[in-house]
């Protein structure tokens, strides 16, 4: 089948939606436990031509989502083997999702916020990002972090892990977060949560015909907002940016263990977001 999403016509002074139609392939499929993934082939059919770009954007994109039932599993934030995800995911065998997450130094030290099993290991940074993805036994959020104060952010009480990057693409009650072009395209890693946090969605969205492009962030924030290109009618209630370009990489595997899909990053990737099964001692 195929999937349209086209943008009612915007206010002259304002940017207009990008319009796409997208192809899934295929149903969605089991990874494990509270995990499931489906991709679609995105074709973009038009963006704002007022606005002057350096090159053209992509005209067609990868988009793969990783749905996370957040109470069925256990999200940390990890230093990866070799600063490389790829080899992260190989070498940890339990986990369902290994995918690139945070900003960082040039010496790999993260540029901001990182809480993992409800340990600080990274203080906010100024560099870090304007947002932090929680993750709870009762949900997943994203809140929004000064980074000229910060002194004064705190996570949820009961937040087992955190990162902190951005830009926030979707605010609070499905807005769009970006408001202008940039014409920087590449490739984008995004936390979307839906449900209220019950649920989050991991994409991972690149040019087919250069794996470090991929959509401007305003582009991809009226996608997010809208009927995904995956098949759901509702878009993200907040979504994250976790970086991009060439660190976005993603790893899933399946039921029987072996990698089901991936996006291999063309640069380093020193920090994971792992995703496991939740245990009866983790409290499921």
């Amino acid at each position: 089948m195929v999937n349209r999403a086209d943008a009612p016509p915007a206010d002259a002074s304002e940017p207009r939606a990008v319009r796409f139609e997208s192809v899934p392939n295929g149903p969605w499929r089991d990874a494990g436990p509270g995990v499931s993934w489906r991709s679609a082939r995105v074709r973009v059919l038009d963006v704002t031509p007022r606005v002057e770009r350096a090159s053209p954007p992509p005209a067609t994109l990868d988009w793969v989502v990783v749905r996370l039932d957040v109470a069925r599993v256990s999200v940390t934030v990890e230093r990866s083997i070799d600063d490389a995800i790829a080899t992260h995911f190989e070498r940890t065998r339990d986990a369902l999702l290994v995918v690139n997450g945070g900003f960082f130094e040039p010496d790999h030290a993260p540029s901001g916020y990182v809480r993992s099993r409800g340990v600080d290991l990274a203080p906010v940074g100024p560099r870090g990002g304007s947002g932090v993805l929680t993750f709870a036994r009762d949900g997943a959020s994203v809140l929004p972090v000064d980074v000229r104060d910060a002194g004064s952010f705190r996570v949820r009480a009961g937040d087992e892990s955190a990162v902190q990057c951005g830009p926030r693409v979707v605010e609070e009650g499905g807005i769009a977060g970006i408001h202008r072009h940039d014409g920087r395209y590449a490739a984008r890693t995004v936390a979307c949560v839906r449900d209220g946090g019950r649920t989050v969605d991991v994409i991972a969205v690149w040019s087919v015909e250069d794996a470090r492009r991929g959509p401007e962030l305003h582009d991809l924030a009226t996608m997010l907002v809208g009927p995904s290109p995956v098949g759901d009618a509702q878009g993200c209630e907040r979504a994250l940016n976790l970086d991009g370009g060439p660190s976005t990489g993603l790893y899933v595997r399946d039921t029987t263990g072996a990698t089901a899909t991936w996006h291999e990053p063309v640069g380093p990737t020193p920090w994971a977001l792992v995703v496991r099964p939740r245990t009866r001692a983790e409290g499921l």
